[in-house]
């Protein structure tokens, strides 16, 4: 019975396999000039920040964004750019590096490959604790907490 399981699962769903590789950003910082847009790769995700002002100034090294973020996906024209930090957090395009798309890598080796995944899941999942998720509130955190007390 175990053996006919086996078989109808590898058919109905396929074999499971481990990664053989991952595909991360090649910088750090990424820019849609279309939405006006920076993105900051990091631990997995991209957090997106929004500009504090828009201008008609047609220089995308004057634009400057607020600190705080949102998690998004950047658009495939997005460029790679180098950014600064200003003495107030707010975030200042300095240079653009390319006005190609921004490219990404490979990452084949399995130890790479498990430490960016275990990165970006642990920034999804604390994503709910930083934003206030459902599960953060009640009634559902009185029943996290009785969870825990039952644990000790």
């Amino acid at each position: 019975a175990a053996a006919t399981n086996r078989k109808l699962t590898a058919i109905t769903k396929g074999y499971n396999q481990g990664f053989d590789r991952v595909e991360i950003p090649q910088d750090e910082w990424i820019y849609d000039e279309t939405k006006n847009e920076l993105y900051h790769y990091q631990n997995g995700v991209f957090e997106t920040h929004a500009v504090i002002q828009r201008t008609a100034n047609t220089h995308i090294q004057r634009r400057v964004f607020y600190a705080h973020h949102s998690l998004k996906v950047p658009a495939k024209e997005s460029i790679p750019v180098h950014v600064e930090r200003g003495t107030n957090g707010t975030l200042m395009i300095r240079e653009v590096i390319s006005t190609e798309p921004f490219q990404w890598k490979q990452i084949v080796s399995q130890s790479e490959i498990e430490r960016s995944i275990i990165q970006r899941n642990k920034r999804h999942l604390q994503q709910v604790h930083c934003e206030g998720g459902p599960s953060t509130r009640q009634p559902l955190q009185q029943l996290s907490d009785l969870d825990s007390a039952d644990m000790d």
